[in-house]
Formats: C-alpha cells, sequence, structure tokens
C-alpha cells in the first residue's frame, strides 16, 4: 500500500518522492521505479530493528535533511528520524495499528508462545511515545481510529488529533476477468459448478488461515462444489499444510504459497468468494479492497465489517459460525467492483495531499519533495 502510494504521489505535478526502506534482495541501494526514488539501508530486511533505525537516520542527514517538505513515517518507520529543530518539515505518522491493540490480539490467541511475545508489544507502548512528535497522525480505516481514541493507547499519544484516510486500490488492475477466470480455473482443474473460495494473507497466526481452513473443512462436509485456494507464505506455512492432510482435503484446498501481487487479480477472478478471519485489530485491509474491487463477496472477521463494504461478518475462532457463511454465501452473479470512490487508490492519495498542504498552495512547485 506505501508503494502504491507513492507513486500515486509522484504522478502529482511537481512532487518529488523518495522512499527510505530496508535492506532488499530485488533492490540495489539506490536505484528509481516508476519516478519514485528508493534507497536502502544496510538493515535486516521487511521490519524495524535498531539497526534500521540507526541507519535510517544516518541516511537521512545525508541525504534528505534540509531537502526534504514533508516525512510520511509508515507506521515506526520515521521514529530515529530529528522530527524536531527549526525549519523541520511536516510529519505525518500512518497508523496500521497500535501496541495495544497487537497485546489483545495475541492473548486472545489463548496459547503459550504469543502470549509470551505479547510482552513485547506491551513494551512498544512505551515507545510509541514517539508517536507525539508527529504533526500529524493518519489511522488507515476506523477500526484502527477506534483503537488510537481508547486507553490505554489515548494516554500514549497525549493530545495528538487523529485523522482517518481509508487504504484505497487502483481499481483497474483488479477488475474481474472472465477469460482469466476460464484460463486459471483449468489450469487448477476447477469445474464451472465448483464453488471457489479464496484467501490471500500472510501465513500468520494472527491471520487466522488456519482458523478459515476449519472452517471451511466443516462446510466442505456438507457442499461437495466446495474448494479452497490460499495464497500467501509466512511461518503458518508447513502447519496449514499438514492440517489440510489430517482432513483429508489435499484434493479441494489447493496451498498456492507466494505468488507475484500482479497474478493476484486472476486468481481473484477464477474465486467466487473471499475468506479473511484475520484475529488482528487492522484498518481496512488491502486484501478485501482488491477482492471486493473484483467483485467478490466478503466474509471476514466482524472487527473488519464496514458499512462501506458490506462484509458478513464472523468470528473467526468460531468455525461453525464460518462454515455456516461459507454455506449461505452465493457467488454474484455480476462481477462488476464494489468500491465506493473513497477506497480508490486516487482518492486515498488526494487526501494525503490535502494533509500534506491543507492550502493547496503548494501543490505543483518544483521542490516540493516528500
Amino acid at each position: 500500500m506505501a508503494w502504491d502510494l507513492c507513486k500515486e504521489f509522484s504522478r502529482t505535478n511537481g512532487v518529488r518522492v523518495s522512499v527510505l526502506t530496508t535492506a532488499c534482495k530485488a533492490l540495489p541501494p539506490l536505484s528509481v521505479q516508476d519516478g519514485v526514488e528508493i534507497r536502502t539501508v544496510a538493515s535486516p530486511p521487511g521490519r524495524y530493528s535498531m539497526l534500521w533505525w540507526l541507519r535510517a537516520r544516518q541516511a537521512y542527514r545525508r541525504y534528505y535533511e534540509g531537502q526534504t517538505d514533508i516525512i510520511l513515517s509508515v507506521s515506526a518507520a520515521a521514529f530515529s528520524l530529528p522530527l524536531a529543530g527549526k525549519n523541520r518539515p511536516l510529519t505525518v505518522a500512518q497508523v496500521h495499528g497500535t501496541a495495544w491493540g497487537e497485546f489483545k490480539s495475541k492473548w486472545r490467541q489463548l496459547k503459550f508462545w504469543p502470549a509470551l511475545k505479547s510482552l513485547r508489544n506491551a513494551a512498544w507502548m512505551i515507545r510509541d511515545l514517539r508517536y507525539r512528535q508527529f504533526d500529524r497522525i493518519i489511522a488507515i480505516g476506523p477500526a484502527v481510529l477506534r483503537e488510537l481514541q481508547l486507553a490505554p493507547t489515548r494516554w500514549i499519544m497525549g493530545q495528538q488529533q487523529f485523522d482517518v484516510i481509508s487504504n484505497g486500490i487502483n481499481l483497474a488492475e483488479f477488475c474481474f476477468d472472465p477469460q482469466k477466470r476460464r484460463l486459471i480455473r483449468g489450469q487448477l482443474g476447477l469445474n464451472e459448478t465448483d464453488r471457489t473460495v479464496i484467501s490471500v494473507s500472510r501465513l500468520h497466526a494472527q491471520k487466522g488461515v488456519l482458523e478459515a481452513l476449519e472452517g471451511f473443512a466443516t462446510a466442505a462436509r456438507l457442499d461437495e462444489d466446495l474448494r479452497y485456494i490460499i495464497v500467501g507464505s509466512g511461518p503458518q506455512h508447513s502447519l496449514i499444510r499438514k492440517r489440510i492432510a489430517e482432513l483429508n482435503l489435499e484434493d479441494r484446498v489447493r496451498l498456492m504459497g507466494e505468488i507475484p501481487r500482479e497474478k493476484v487479480p486472476d486468481l481473484f477472478s477464477a474465486a467466487d468468494i473471499f475468506l479473511f478471519t484475520s484475529k488482528r485489530v487492522e484498518g481496512l485491509p488491502t486484501n478485501v479492497l482488491e477482492a471486493l474491487g473484483n467483485g467478490l463477496p466478503i466474509i471476514a472477521s466482524a472487527h473488519i465489517a464496514d458499512d462501506r463494504i458490506g462484509v458478513t461478518p464472523v468470528d473467526p475462532d468460531d468455525a461453525n459460525e464460518v462454515s455456516s457463511a461459507l454455506l449461505r454465501v452465493k457467488p454474484h452473479l455480476n462481477r462488476s467492483p464494489r468500491l465506493v470512490t473513497e477506497l480508490t487508490l486516487e482518492f486515498a492519495a488526494s487526501q494525503y495531499i490535502k494533509t500534506f498542504d491543507p492550502t493547496g498552495r503548494h501543490v505543483g512547485r518544483e521542490n516540493w519533495k516528500a
């Protein structure tokens, strides 16, 4: 989502965008893609660490300090940057969730290791005091906003004002394609009568894919036409594969692993229902928006439900409830996009631009750098 926003920002007249991020095997130290400068630092890829914060600060001071108008911090990414001082940039933090929310979601799993790991989330609550130094805090959806407004997170944030800018997708990339549907279903050995469920997410305990599988297994005993496609990678991959075998569902569940993002719309077109039983309180996840853009009906955890998207809500820990929803929800005959304008990438980017420059006076000036 952050990368999509950066590309959209770069299309705005006069806005230059640089991304500072962790090491990545697919990226050199400095490159330009889709008009966006990408600079990586030598720190563990894909996660925050002390080395990331140290080297991000060094890189910022060397390459960007004094030349930047806006700092957009994806979650805690910019915590180590010099956010105070004279003539500093406007600083905006994009919040995807809260340490307290992570703490609660791990305890809800009622398992030893998640509960033990939750202690780290409790410690991160102190780290979140750094959010007080930002000029603006943006929640990526109503659920995240509610978490920010509740104690103890509200106490940590202080007097900060919160805005909501929901995630958005490039609708043209995810529209239903009947030709791709026929092609992919043929490749997967699916009959036209097969009702095919799809999940696309990281295979992590908090994403609830194992719980989704249990719900599917219960429904599959009652509907022989049900099939399931699971897309993603993560620490639960082996456990999910083992559970598929234990349930004797190898011929009805396809564990696809990680696939290139540009291939995901094809799989959405091949499916009939999107299932996402996340245990984590989050905003409107992009996988849900992408499925909506493809015209799929959505079955998702109750805390993801939003009046704008028409989700069938379920309790992720209740296999019978998930099963009932799978048996009850029917594929849409008309696979047109089901997204309101405010959940498109273009709209989301425009709202960020307004946040960066509420007067609109500086949009289009040559040296506005984010």
